[in-house]
């Protein structure tokens, strides 16, 4: 089984690595379609997200529920996309658990915490990540800000949570991978 604090720096690295750049901002743009939108209401970028944290659950042999990705373990359930491990019939680890709301609408334009953030928040996961489209970088700072904030002051969280924020900036056309942990 794969150490936690190694899976967690691997995965904060692998996603540093394919989304500093500008690749969200041609998925919004139109101007780079790698796949198709397959599932209804759902845009590219939010597609591009869950297919990449698909494959990188493939080289850890982890068990996949997610929606839109033929050959998939199962649907959504609960999140946008989830880690686990089964073994017995039995239920035995959530390794990562993925919230996406990467369409301009009421996140885009909102400092706020929504509740597919609280989602992530009450989940028992040993990688929470969030991916989220703000309209503009004061929004993409304060938005961060209250959603640490949320982290800390959730009574049943676990000091050390760990959190991953993939977020886009419309206005810049930039994407902020920030990691966070829960403080003692």
């Amino acid at each position: 089984m794969t150490d936690t604090q190694e899976l967690i720096q691997a995965v904060e690295a692998a996603t540093r690595s394919r989304y500093n750049g500008d690749l969200l901002l041609h998925l919004f743009r139109g101007t780079m379609q790698t796949m198709s939108a397959v599932v209804r209401g759902q845009s590219h970028p939010t597609m591009e997200i869950k297919r990449f944290f698909n494959g990188l659950a493939a080289g850890y042999k982890f068990d996949v529920t997610v929606t839109g990705i033929e050959g998939v373990y199962g649907g959504e359930w609960l999140y946008d996309l989830g880690w686990h491990v089964q073994s017995e019939g039995f239920y035995r680890r959530q390794v990562l658990v993925l919230e996406s709301e990467m369409t301009l609408g009421r996140i885009a334009q909102s400092d706020q915490v929504n509740g597919d953030f609280h989602k992530l928040v009450q989940a028992r996961a040993d990688i929470h990540v969030w991916a989220a489209a703000l309209a503009t970088s004061e929004l993409l700072a304060r938005h961060l800000e209250n959603c640490k904030r949320q982290i800390d002051a959730f009574a049943q969280g676990t000091p050390g949570d760990y959190y991953l924020f993939i977020l886009f900036d419309w206005s810049t056309g930039r994407t902020a991978v920030e990691g966070y942990r829960r403080p003692s």
